[in-house]
């Protein structure tokens, strides 16, 4: 039995050696283009989870060099969602009282928590699971996100409180 060899584990590598130069023009386009998207939503979803914007840039940048070392294809791109942001927001919201030191604080535990997992499910190639959840069902969770999002933020602002992070104020 052979000993694993950094290829193995690091995907990138092996496909940034075939790289071809002629992609850099177009790669770097795309890169801008994804930017121009994923920083302001980044900021947005620290918003959703009530957390500094500073917290999202470093989830949105952090989190995406990490998978893109990790990724096998140079065409995919992960950030992080409204869906997980409102997750975190609401549930952690009410454990710290208001409190936004611990709440950052349990904030990127749960963070470290849920990469440990998603490193475990990876290492036990648990990601073909996906292909066993049909698209009505991924339809409607993303319709109940969304209906989710749309009614907490009207209802925010029907009773006079702002949709934007608690440690902003």
């Amino acid at each position: 039995m052979s000993s694993p060899t950094p290829l193995r584990w690091i995907p990138a590598l092996t496909w940034l050696r075939d790289y071809n130069a002629s992609w850099l023009r177009g790669d770097v386009l795309a890169g801008i283009t994804l930017a121009a998207y994923l920083l302001p939503a980044a900021l947005g979803d620290a918003s959703l989870a009530n957390l500094p914007p500073e917290a999202g840039l470093y989830a949105c940048l952090f989190g995406g060099l990490v998978f893109w070392m990790f990724c096998g294809s140079r065409y995919t791109a992960v950030s992080v969602t409204s869906a997980i942001s409102l997750v975190i927001g609401s549930s952690l919201g009410e454990m710290t009282g208001g409190n936004t030191t611990r709440f950052s604080a349990l904030a990127a535990g749960t963070a470290l928590l849920v990469s440990l997992i998603a490193f475990i499910a990876w290492l036990a190639k648990a990601g073909v699971m996906v292909h066993f959840i049909s698209e009505s069902v991924m339809t409607g969770f993303k319709s109940g996100v969304a209906l989710f999002l749309a009614s907490t933020i009207a209802l925010m602002e029907a009773s006079g409180r702002t949709p934007v992070s608690s440690s902003s104020t």
